[in-house]
């Protein structure tokens, strides 16, 4: 068996892909609310983070610190956006069916669904990590690494300001009239400006300095910062202070520690994991959806939606095993395409 450096980070694609899941559908909701919570909005929050990590260390790496590869950055941005372009297509239908275009959008509106939003719930990650890389990227031609984090965490605090932490600030008049501009503009601040650039640039911080610690010693790291969240959470949660739910100050500490597991696991590299976890990202709420209608014609089937754990388990198969036929027709085509 070879050994391959990236294997956890590899693996945990999956595990990612499938704690985005638990995020759209509740898993522990109808056995506790506040279980719920703890696990689904705080916990599964270190997903997207690492996806974007992930990016920053194997795609801005060379770009920001060597200033180097500028095309296998180009590369990526084209294939997230292709990528974008077919996922906006697929869920068209279900947008027009939803009314969420409707005829008095105007210019802004249809720029803050598309460069911001995201045209579907879930989509709003393809935009952020687009836009995220080439703020960094340009960040990168004025500013040294250390400038570009500082920039990043200004900005990441100024997200949590109208995310996790928005009750704190909205009765603040001036704060308050500044964060509904923002809000005018886009309908989240975890987005490519606030949100991603932070994360993206810790993926990039991690690989230049390749911090020396034992993973013993990073684990704890992480478990201090996860337990740490998960109480930052729970407070906030209790008094009612969130507007949203993306946003935590100990989530970057806990990334940083985690990213680091990740990067010393070894072991029997898969590259399908990859391509699978991204069909599952993109294809998971059609199978929430056909759940729902399938339990809205049959009434026998009332179980799927009224038990979380079980409508959470269905999803999830459903959208593994698509996934999975959807990585082996494209092995398949690239085969038949070469011969």
């Amino acid at each position: 068996m070879k050994v391959f450096k990236y294997n956890g980070i590899d693996y945990f694609r999956m595990i990612a892909a499938f704690l985005i899941i638990a995020i759209h559908i509740g898993p522990l909701s109808s056995i506790n609310i506040t279980l719920d919570f703890g696990f689904t909005y705080v916990l599964c929050r270190i997903a997207v983070p690492f996806f974007l990590m992930t990016t920053g260390y194997f795609v801005l790496y060379p770009v920001v610190i060597n200033n180097d590869d500028t095309l296998n950055l180009f590369k990526f941005l084209k294939k997230t956006l292709f990528l974008y372009l077919i996922a906006i297509i697929i869920y068209l239908p279900i947008n027009i069916y939803a009314g969420e275009f409707y005829s008095n959008i105007g210019i802004i509106g249809i720029i803050r669904i598309i460069f911001l939003d995201g045209t579907f719930y879930h989509l709003w990650y393809l935009p952020a990590v687009i836009v995220g890389c080439i703020f960094v990227f340009l960040l990168s031609k004025k500013f040294s690494i250390k400038k570009i984090f500082i920039i990043s965490l200004l900005l990441y605090i100024f997200g949590l300001m109208g995310d996790s932490y928005y009750g704190l600030i909205k009765n603040i008049y001036f704060i308050n009239e500044f964060y509904d501009v923002i809000f005018k503009l886009t309908s989240f601040t975890r987005n490519g400006i606030f949100y991603a650039p932070i994360f993206l640039i810790m993926g990039v911080l991690i690989r230049k300095i390749s911090f020396k610690a034992e993973a013993k010693e990073d684990m704890i790291y992480f478990v201090i910062s996860m337990v740490c969240m998960l109480i930052e959470g729970l407070i906030l949660h209790h008094f009612d202070i969130q507007r949203h739910t993306s946003m935590y100050i100990f989530l970057l500490p806990s990334m940083f520690f985690f990213f680091q597991i990740l990067l010393s696991i070894k072991g029997e590299q898969n590259k399908g994991f990859r391509n699978i976890s991204m069909y599952i990202y993109i294809i998971h709420p059609i199978f929430i959806l056909a759940v729902r209608m399938a339990v809205k014609v049959f009434d026998f089937m009332s179980i799927f939606t009224e038990n979380s754990v079980l409508n959470y388990i269905t999803v999830s198969i459903l959208s593994y095993t698509c996934a999975v036929l959807i990585n082996i027709f494209f092995i398949k085509y690239k085969e038949n395409k070469n011969v």
